[in-house]
């Protein structure tokens, strides 16, 4: 059993428009959902691919504590269903732009449409001097309605300002659509159901 434990400082965005490099690019696939949510702290599970973490954060906005375990396939599965009615389900991309890296989310499911950036930074001075690239949008790093753990409670933010979705068929982007995350639910029940026998 892996664990870290870490602080992170992070500056996050709406996108107006997707870096052109994306469409060759291919996106992992993240589900979260919440075990407990509190205001300054929270506990999710979390699953990237084959890979699984139960995770404890601290703290809002720009720093944040965070304590992360990796856990087993079976020992996720056993806790998901407690997480019913507060789950994300989100492509993400790695980016880089002037040596800084940053994780592009692109939302499916309820929050279709829903694009974010975030990128983290050594300390507060380097964040703070960060310029946003073209295609970024309004930063959202200190509105909590933007937060993983109420969008997956509270869903897409009343007002917030998105472009439309691709359709299913014109589509370029590997492992984008809607029809990757429903195959993903189809292999989780399936194995969940192989866990369960």
């Amino acid at each position: 059993m892996k664990r870290s434990l870490s602080s992170e400082i992070e500056r996050k965005f709406i996108l107006r428009s997707l870096p052109p490099e994306l469409e060759i690019a291919k996106g992992r696939l993240i589900k979260k959902g919440f075990l407990s949510v509190e205001p300054d702290r929270e506990v999710h599970l979390q699953s990237i691919e084959d890979r699984f973490f139960l995770t404890a954060m601290t703290g809002h906005g720009l720093s944040r504590g965070e304590l992360e375990t990796e856990i087993t396939r079976v020992q996720f599965l056993s806790l998901w269903p407690l997480t019913s009615g507060r789950r994300i389900e989100k492509l993400r991309f790695e980016y880089t732009l002037d040596k800084q890296l940053f994780h592009i989310d692109i939302f499916q499911a309820e929050l279709d449409g829903l694009r974010l950036a975030e990128t983290e930074f050594a300390n507060v001075q380097n964040s703070r001097q960060f310029m946003a690239s073209p295609f970024f949008g309004d930063e959202i790093t200190d509105d909590w309605r933007f937060t993983d753990k109420m969008l997956a409670m509270q869903g897409m933010p009343e007002g917030a300002s998105l472009e439309k979705p691709r359709s299913r068929e014109t589509n370029p982007y590997r492992g984008f659509s809607h029809s990757s995350a429903i195959s993903e639910n189809q292999r989780m029940a399936a194995q969940k159901r192989f866990v369960t026998r």
